[in-house]
């Protein structure tokens, strides 16, 4: 069989030869990411009621004293191309001074460690 040595055409996608660019999400993103979660990631699509209302509770969570960060890719058409989103959850709650230090005095000797120790294995 001969072998064809002709390269065959290349087509550019749009947009190509330019690299995305992610911003940090705002609350005004909120509904954007949850219709992509929607579209892309549950195996139903969201009503509109149910996206209205996780909007709704997502956008403040989004502010900058919300406990979610979101970095966001818009497409060129202005819809939202892509989002990574996080939600913190402080999982060890402890005391602080007055300078907002942990009083590891209290800590001592309580077990708390062993939790620590746990979680390595």
């Amino acid at each position: 069989m001969k072998r064809d040595k002709t390269s065959a055409p290349t087509v550019e996608a749009p947009g190509a030869g330019r690299r995305p660019v992610a911003r940090a999400a705002a609350p005004a993103d909120a509904e954007g990411i949850v219709r992509l979660h929607s579209a892309y990631v549950l195996s139903e699509p969201l009503s509109e009621e149910w996206i209205r209302r996780c909007t709704t509770q997502l956008a403040p969570r989004l502010a900058t004293t919300g406990d979610a960060r979101a970095y966001v890719i818009d497409a060129p058409d202005g819809s939202m191309a892509a989002c990574a989103l996080g939600l913190i959850h402080s999982a060890c709650v402890y005391s602080t001074d007055e300078d907002d230090r942990p009083l590891q005095s209290q800590a001592r000797r309580s077990g708390v460690a062993a939790c620590f120790d746990a979680w390595d294995r």
